[in-house]
């Protein structure tokens, strides 16, 4: 398993955080974390998903976190 460059690390937890909302619009996006897996593994890959590194821009949170349809 690869370890993640600092100079990526923000980018990669946003995709990897963001794919499960967004896959179904990009279906790419389910390739990618699957990439993602067998290079850094399944364990860091997880940890993205749920921000438990603490990386994700709270931006992003914000906007795909509510619930944009009342």
């Amino acid at each position: 398993n690869g370890s993640v460059d600092p100079a990526i690390e923000q980018p990669l937890a946003n995709v990897l955080w963001a794919a499960p909302f967004l896959t179904q619009d990009i279906p790419e996006l389910g390739q990618l974390t699957l990439m993602f897996k067998k290079h850094f593994g399944p364990e860091y890959v997880a940890m993205c998903e749920q921000n438990k590194i603490g990386m994700v821009d709270v931006d992003l949170l914000r906007c795909l976190s509510c619930d944009l349809i009342p």
